[in-house]
């Protein structure tokens, strides 16, 4: 798998690294893994879909 690097905020970064420490994740890849599964494995990623339609809606 080819990697790529992310461009993050410092405020992001600040974020993450306090998400890593904490709970002891070894790198930012697997900490952001981790976060994006639990995010997609979680029924309230609905509401994030919701929005995203009614800001479509209101683009249209």
């Amino acid at each position: 798998m080819e990697r790529k690097v992310a461009n993050v905020y410092e405020d992001t970064r600040a974020l993450l690294n306090q998400v890593k420490d904490e709970f002891d994740f070894k790198s930012d890849d697997q900490a952001i893994k981790f976060l994006c599964q639990m995010f997609m494995a979680d029924n309230r990623n609905d509401v994030l879909k919701k929005y995203i339609d009614v800001k479509r809606k209101v683009a249209e």
